[in-house]
């Protein structure tokens, strides 16, 4: 063709396009595994060429990937899947853990009692 160029650049409307495209991907595939499955997913990189073959039509994209990740939205704290993860435990553990479960929950739900100050 004429391009003497080797680089070429997109237009604000196609970058856009782009920028929200990839968002759409990244929250539907974050929302749809666990944190440890969408980090075996940014390593092989299988995101990335799908952010290239999804925003193909807008502008042919070249060497995608995801450089940083950012968590919005804190999971639920859950003891049984910490437990699934660290496998079996024994019963000191397990009890331990419940404790520990029972006493952080003590600990969000109690309010902070308030001083009053006795005046002589």
């Amino acid at each position: 063709p004429a391009q003497v160029k080797k680089t070429t650049y997109a237009k604000k409307s196609q970058i856009l396009e782009i920028c929200k495209k990839m968002f759409e991907i990244m929250i539907r595939e974050a929302t749809s595994v666990d944190l440890k499955k969408l980090v075996q997913k940014f390593v092989p990189e299988a995101i990335d060429r799908e952010i290239e073959k999804a925003t193909r039509s807008i502008y042919p994209l070249q060497n995608v990937y995801i450089r940083k990740a950012k968590i919005l939205k804190s999971p639920k704290f859950d003891m049984s899947k910490l437990l699934e993860l660290h496998g079996k435990t024994t019963d000191v553990c397990s009890s331990l853990f419940r404790g520990t479960s029972a006493l952080l929950i003590n600990l969000l739900s109690c309010r902070r009692p308030v001083r009053r100050l006795s005046r002589p």
